[in-house]
C-alpha cells in the first residue's frame, strides 16, 4: 500500500493548532538545514564537487565578506521557512518530507542556469557549470533527501484523540481497504 502523501491546502477556519504546526515546522526545518550544513563537506567529497549551498547563498549575499556565516544563516532561515510551510500544509513524517524536498529541488533546478551567469564562483571559474553538472545535481538530490527525511522525522504526524489539538483530524474519512 502506498503512503498518503497528500498535503492539506485548506486555509479557511484556522485552528490554533495550525499556527503551532507552523512553529513546529519552522523549528524542524531550521534543524534539518543545520544537519545539511554539517553534512555538506561529506557531500562535497562523495560527489567530488566544490559546490556548496552555504557558499552559494553566502557569496551572493556578501561582497567577499563573512560569506560562511551569512550563508549558514540564510540556509537556516530558508530551512525554517520551508519547514513552516510544510507544517502549515499538514506535512508530516519522513516520506512527505522527502517527497516535498525533492519536488522543491526539481522545481528550482532550472534556476541554476541563472546562478551559472551571476554567481562569483562561476564567473571566476572556481566552480564548474552547475545546471549541466551531474555531480552537482546528484549532490543536490542527496542533500535535499537528507533535509526532507530529517524534516519529516522532526515533524511527525500529530497525535490524535481526546485532548489533542488535532482530535478532529482523526474523524476525517479514510479510503476503505
Amino acid at each position: 500500500m502506498l503512503p498518503d502523501l497528500r498535503l492539506n491546502l485548506n486555509t479557511r477556519g484556522e485552528h490554533p493548532a495550525y499556527r503551532f504546526d507552523m512553529v513546529r515546522g519552522a523549528v524542524a526545518g531550521a534543524m534539518a538545514a543545520a544537519v545539511w550544513v554539517a553534512a555538506e563537506p561529506l557531500g562535497q567529497r562523495v560527489f567530488r564537487t566544490p559546490y556548496s549551498d552555504v557558499r552559494l547563498l553566502g557569496a551572493l549575499l556578501t561582497a567577499g565578506g563573512p560569506w560562511r556565516r551569512v550563508g549558514m544563516a540564510a540556509h537556516l532561515v530558508n530551512g525554517a521557512l520551508f519547514g513552516a510551510i510544510f507544517g502549515r500544509m499538514g506535512g508530516a513524517g519522513w516520506r512527505q518530507g522527502l517527497v516535498v524536498a525533492e519536488v522543491e529541488n526539481l522545481v528550482l533546478w532550472p534556476a541554476m542556469a541563472l546562478i551559472d551567469r551571476i554567481h562569483p564562483d562561476r564567473r571566476s571559474g572556481s566552480w564548474p557549470p552547475l545546471v549541466s553538472n551531474s555531480r552537482v545535481f546528484a549532490y543536490e538530490a542527496t542533500m535535499h533527501a537528507l533535509f526532507g527525511v530529517v524534516l519529516g522525522l522532526l515533524h511527525p504526524a500529530p497525535a490524535t484523540g481526546i485532548g489533542s489539538a488535532h482530535a478532529s483530524d482523526s474523524t476525517r474519512s479514510r479510503p476503505r481497504r
